[in-house]
């Protein structure tokens, strides 16, 4: 779905992304884990089209995203910001609806197969009684699910995420990282930037580890999320602990070692 070839880009004269390449298969969720400053921001707007590559190129489904209308791009690929705070009071239907735009032409507003497949999507995430309440009112978490479905609206093929928990607290953000996971049954490709290994645990299937703007490592959580690995992207010390619940499955959990 995307492939991203050799990709190098920056701001100007100044290189942040250097000779990048990883892919996003249907129906896989990919985490991109690395610390602060190391290129995750602008991976994500070079992605998104909003940045033109120094080098290389970003393929979805075979075509290069800089050379597809904002329209076609938004039809196929959709963001979810980590906040979002609304200009104005509008309910929340309201706000679903926005995602509805790449389908809509000139000065059309949305119609009544608009409005039924926002409210399918609002019932899909368990949020459908949200639907007339102002967006202005609801807390963190219930706002980035609102987001969450306007995203869906826009019926994209791929979801690309830009730290989606980092304002949520410890429920909130496992209620998030569980209907973005849903959607991968569904074939959505989804592509999640974060700074916390134990969500590549949680909910990936695949990891990219950045340091300085270069790809560390691929592969699986098990082979990225290593005490090693961590070490070099955080300049940490972890421990990578296994436990085992009740029910028999065996969980993974990164922790930091503290200096001594």
């Amino acid at each position: 779905m995307i492939d991203v070839k050799n990709l190098s880009s920056g701001y100007g004269d100044k290189q942040v992304l250097q000779n990048v390449s990883f892919q996003i298969k249907e129906g896989e969720f990919v985490c991109v884990l690395g610390a602060n400053g190391c290129g995750k921001t602008t991976l994500l707007k070079t992605l998104l089209g909003m940045i033109r590559p120094s080098a290389g190129e970003v393929l979805l489904d075979g075509e290069d995203v800089h050379r597809m209308s904002e329209k076609e791009l938004a039809r196929k690929m959709a963001y979810i910001p980590q906040t979002h705070v609304p200009p104005f009071p509008y309910t929340v239907l309201d706000v679903v609806l926005m995602g509805r735009t790449p389908h809509l032409n000139g000065m059309q507003i949305p119609g009544r197969a608009d409005v039924e497949l926002a409210r399918e999507i609002m019932e899909y995430l368990g949020i459908g009684w949200m639907e007339n309440l102002r967006y202005t009112q609801l807390s963190g978490g219930q706002r980035q699910m609102v987001i969450i479905a306007r995203a869906l609206a826009q019926q994209p093929s791929i979801l690309l995420m830009d730290e989606p928990t980092s304002s949520l607290d410890f429920g909130n953000q496992y209620l998030v990282l569980e209907q973005v996971a849903r959607l991968t049954q569904k074939g959505m490709g989804v592509l999640m930037v974060t700074h916390d290994p134990d969500h590549a645990f949680y909910c990936a299937d695949r990891v990219v580890a950045l340091k300085s703007g270069k790809v560390l490592q691929t592969g699986t959580p098990e082979e990225v999320v290593s005490e090693c690995t961590m070490g070099q992207i955080y300049s940490k010390r972890v421990s990578v602990a296994r436990v085992t619940l009740d029910d028999g499955k065996t969980y993974s959990v990164c922790i930091p070692v503290p200096d001594r």
